[in-house]
Formats: C-alpha cells, structure tokens, sequence
C-alpha cells in the first residue's frame, strides 16, 4: 500500500499543538509553585505572653502609683487609660501598687495603643514621659 499523503499544513499544526502544549505545562507548573503552601511551624507562646500579662520580677523596677495621659486632647482619650488595666482576653491585670520595669511599661502603652487603634484613631500615639 503506497504511503499516505501529508496534507499541506500538517507539520505546522503538529508544531502548533506541540509549543501549545508545552506552554500548558509551564502554566501547570508555575500554578502548582504559586498554591504551594509554605511549611510553617510557629511556636506556641506561653499563655501569659498570649495574653500580654504584664510581667513580674523585672529589675530594675518602679512602683505604679497613678496613670495619667498627657497632650493634646488628652481628656478626649482618657477612655484610653481603662485597656492598661486588662490583659488581651480581658481579665483583670492591673499596674497600680505594682512594681513594673521598661517590659511592663511597654504592655500598658500597647495596650492603650491598641484600644485607641480598634476605635479608628490610627495616627494617635502613646508614649512614656522620662521618669524622675
């Protein structure tokens, strides 16, 4: 039986299909590298450092005797001043009478920072005067 015919045009095709082809496997690929989720561990924190308790026993320390804010409509965020005196789950850790070092001190400005951000005042900040 004599060979087929080729009909004009077909090797092009066979090309065609070929790099169409090709390009599907590297859009696959590049699919499968992007949806690849990262292998993260992350370590468990304590449950007082989850909470953002204040920490004891740092040295040196200050006894706590008020908490005041200051500056410019300071009276307008005195509101403020309540989230230095709860954890991040909302129990009761007070710094009054409590002796708290620079660790403490930067929990209770968070804290209030914190409160400030979740009612939109995103450009407010709170900062810690020297201390005598």
């Amino acid at each position: 039986a004599p060979p087929l015919p080729i009909p004009p045009g077909s090797s092009q095709r066979d090309d065609a299909s070929q790099e169409l082809i090709r390009q599907q496997e590297r859009e696959r690929l590049l699919r499968q590298q992007q949806e690849r989720t990262p292998d993260v561990r992350l370590l468990e924190a304590p449950a007082a450092a989850a909470a953002n308790r204040l920490p004891a026993g740092e040295s040196p320390c200050f006894t706590i005797d008020h908490l005041e804010l200051r500056g410019e409509d300071a009276e307008l965020f005195q509101w403020a001043l309540a989230a230095a005196s709860r954890d991040d789950l909302g129990a009761p850790d007070a710094a009054l009478g409590r002796c708290l070092g620079t660790q403490a001190i930067n929990v209770l400005m968070g804290r209030m920072q914190n409160a400030i951000i979740a009612r939109g005042y995103v450009t407010t900040r709170v900062l810690a005067e020297p201390q005598d």
